[in-house]
């Protein structure tokens, strides 16, 4: 599958649209090209009226002396963004969807898969170089995942489908119970409280005078203020703790393991 970056840019940050060439993987999580046809299905973009699921992607067989055969896209989805914005429950029509939303869903669903370190959209690029010297010409290596048969061999797999070592930068050691909720209850009901959003909470109570509801208060926009500020501290707090106790297990885990077996 050919795909052009058109808003590519050079070692010199200067624009240099490039087309990268994917091919299939028997790893479907990192195979790009499962990945976009499944998208382009879904949004009915392939010109051939009859491609219209899988299967009828599948059955397509090259004729005659060709060995390949190209799937079309329609002429109305050729500028559309493959991955747009979702509005509520609705997809967009063509806003794209924005760097920070991937950023922050990367982040999120690694540490939530039980990885050591958060991804980012660009870890995949860090040291990729490096990785592939040796094993691709140059022209393949600057181009990182152009070539199938020159790819790196990663995930314990032997160099049959063969992929670039995607994960260059970045700890490939996962744990199925490193989830985003592995703190244990007993650890956050022995948490004593912060003395910064005790301090916030009491005057929150000395301005609501020992009533519930705000109506007529005189103090209402500070309260709600106040309710805010304790909200964001007690986020940032809790967030911290996960952090730490991440930190902890990935880091003194092991040391465990290899105690518990001595």
């Amino acid at each position: 599958m050919a795909i052009k970056f058109v808003h590519h840019k050079g070692f010199d940050n200067k624009p240099r649209p490039i087309i990268f060439y994917f091919t299939p993987t028997r790893k479907l999580i990192f195979c790009p090209v499962s990945l976009i046809i499944g998208i382009a299905l879904d949004d009915c973009a392939f010109d051939a009226p009859s491609v219209v699921d899988a299967s009828s992607v599948m059955k397509v067989k090259p004729l005659g002396p060709m060995q390949c055969i190209l799937l079309r896209w329609k002429e109305s989805m050729r500028r559309k963004a493959v991955f747009r914005r979702i509005k509520g429950a609705e997809l967009s029509d063509g806003e794209a969807m924005t760097y920070a939303k991937l950023r922050d869903d990367m982040g999120e669903q690694s540490l939530n898969a039980g990885f050591e370190e958060r991804w980012t959209p660009k870890f995949c690029k860090r040291g990729a170089g490096n990785t592939v010297n040796g094993d691709a010409l140059d022209s393949i290596r600057d181009q990182m995942m152009r070539h199938d048969p020159n790819q790196n061999a990663f995930l314990e797999k032997e160099k049959q489908v063969q992929l670039f070592k995607l994960f260059a930068h970045v700890s490939i050691w996962r744990d199925p119970h490193a989830v985003r909720d592995m703190v244990p209850e007993d650890v956050w009901s022995n948490l004593p409280p912060g003395p910064e959003i005790s301090e916030l909470k009491e005057l929150r109570a000395k301005l609501k005078g020992g009533q519930h509801r705000l109506i007529g208060n005189e103090h209402k926009a500070k309260i709600h203020q106040l309710t805010y500020t304790i909200s964001l501290k007690r986020t940032n707090r809790n967030n911290l703790v996960v952090k730490k106790y991440r930190e902890d297990y990935f880091h003194n885990g092991p040391i465990r393991d290899i105690e518990r077996q001595a």
